[in-house]
């Protein structure tokens, strides 16, 4: 056993003779997430659940939903869509990042591929058309009704409308709710416009062709709604540009495109100044390209983590949230958040239903954008920025070199996960030698934990990299439920310990998290 493994072997016995909780096994653990490259920076804020939401109140992974933002309720709304057996009829409201289930006294019938859109004249969220299997299973059954959410209650507001299968979103011009679709009864493009009581059809001296599931959405810049892409029957997907100038439609000629598609996701980003385009249905495999509309042209931002079509997309200020839709292994129920600088993708599912696939930590992936919180100092060593809404549940009295221990909220997904700061009382030259690195250190102390619990539980290779310029090296572990990374930095000849451990796995979000805070770490010796 190493002199760092046995330091903190010796706080572990001390812990479990006057504690009680979970045997932890010589404190190691292997980080998982949601995909297979570095992670990328947190974001500022996130759409994980804070303290006080449901325990384990989250919607079943979906794709085709109605999910709305209504400003004045400061709250969105889900509604339906396609799960993994069967197509929903489930009410959810999400709230400041909780996720809260909803039994209304009156709801609509299962449905999934309807318009959804806030009204900002009612002030409610408007619902119309869709499809659906009675009950969730049995024959599909084409609606022409539409129904209004008011926070409460749904209300049907119209038994029958247009017979078309369309999109839709708040002009602003006119602050009317408008309808483009292809009708069922021929394929011939038609626009409405919804008057708070009733749809009425328009003649616009222009229009988009005949489309199936292209996108709407409005652009801020401008103020008008913007179309792209979908399908014409025989023709396949198209990358066309229009917007709706409150009487007429207009196609543009931006100098770029994005590729063809349908059944892409595109959603308005009013502080981000630009309307962002994800993913969809190309000519090919699923899409995972995101791009950004700046009012006259498109460029192309940072791809998703994973391909997704038959989303949807919420405003929340900082950053522009996508939930749902689906991707080549199913269904998802996470959000991939976009922030203006990177996506974020926050992993909410239960680990019984969607397990993460392994991580690496590599390169400079030891560390990440450092989160906003007010700076903490630790020590006498130094200072780092908590991630929020991670507790303190250090034991601190039974284990000397522990500097802090935070606890992410369990709802951020899987087991309990902790980010342990360790301060060692070694003199790195005299204790490991004086030609010892980081690197050295982590292969020294990877080598006796695989001898010290069994063989094979090391699954990453000791990688390089830095913690606030200073040299250091992780490597990624396994024993039994348990998962997570070392990392050894070596700072004027100090040496700090950094452990990321979760049970079962660890959401992308913590893992987020986590790098965040070791990127906020600031040296004071």
């Amino acid at each position: 056993m190493n002199r760092v493994t046995w330091a903190i072997f010796v706080g572990a016995i001390l812990w479990l003779s006057v504690g009680c909780g979970r045997v932890q096994s010589s404190d190691h653990g292997v980080a998982s997430a949601a995909r297979s490259t570095p992670p990328t920076a947190p974001a500022a804020t996130t759409p994980s659940q804070l303290p006080g939401c449901s325990q384990g109140a989250r919607p079943e992974a979906r794709a085709s939903m109605a999910f709305v933002y209504m400003p004045a309720l400061q709250e969105a709304v889900l509604f339906g869509g396609r799960g993994a057996n069967a197509d929903l009829g489930d009410t959810w409201t999400w709230r400041s990042g909780c996720w809260t289930p909803v039994t209304p006294q009156t709801s609509p019938p299962t449905r999934v591929a309807s318009a959804a859109v806030y009204d900002a004249a009612t002030g409610v969220a408007l619902m119309y058309d869709g499809a659906g299997q009675m009950g969730g299973a049995g024959p599909i059954v084409l609606t022409t009704d539409t129904w209004a959410w008011d926070g409460v209650n749904w209300k049907q507001v119209a038994t029958s409308g247009p017979n078309v299968a369309g999109v839709a979103g708040t002009d602003p011009v006119t602050g009317h709710v408008l309808l483009f679709g292809l009708a069922r009864n021929g394929g011939a493009p038609e626009t409405w416009r919804w008057d708070g009581a009733k749809w009425q059809q328009l003649s616009p001296a222009h229009t988009p062709p005949g489309l199936s599931a292209p996108t709407l959405a409005v652009d801020p810049v401008n103020n008008r709604l913007l179309l792209f892409g979908g399908q014409v029957y025989g023709q396949g997907g198209k990358n066309d540009t229009w917007t709706w100038s409150g009487t007429d439609w207009v196609l543009l000629a931006p100098a770029t495109r994005p590729p063809a598609r349908f059944r892409a996701t595109m959603g308005s980003w009013a502080q981000g100044r630009g309307t962002i385009l994800i993913g969809g249905v190309g000519r090919g495999p699923l899409l995972d390209d995101a791009w950004k509309w700046d009012g006259t042209n498109w460029s192309q931002l940072a791809s998703l983590s994973a391909p997704r079509s038959d989303a949807a997309a919420i405003d929340a200020g900082g950053q522009l949230l996508f939930f749902g839709g689906g991707g080549p292994s199913g269904r998802y129920g996470d959000f991939e958040t976009w922030d203006g600088a990177q996506w974020t993708r926050s992993t909410l599912a239960t680990p019984a239903t969607s397990p993460p696939d392994p991580i690496r930590l590599t390169g400079q992936s030891c560390s990440a954008r450092p989160s906003t919180a007010k700076a903490r100092a630790l020590g006498g060593y130094y200072t780092l920025r908590p991630a929020p809404r991670w507790t303190d549940t250090g034991d601190y009295v039974h284990t000397e070199s522990l500097l802090l221990q935070l606890t992410a909220p369990t709802t951020n997904g899987y087991g309990p996960t902790r980010i342990n700061f360790y301060a060692f009382p070694l003199d790195v030259q005299a204790d490991f030698g004086s030609q010892a690195t980081a690197h050295s250190i982590a292969v020294e102390d990877a080598t006796t934990h695989n001898r010290f619990t069994s063989r094979g539980t090391i699954t990453t290779s000791v990688s390089d990299c830095s913690v606030a310029a200073a040299a250091a090296a992780a490597f990624g572990y396994a024993v039994a439920s348990e998962n997570g990374y070392w990392i050894f930095v070596v700072h004027r000849n100090r040496l700090l310990g950094i452990k990321i451990v979760g049970t079962g796995g660890i959401s992308d979000q913590a893992l987020q998290d986590a790098l965040g805070m070791i990127g906020s770490i600031t040296w004071t010796f």
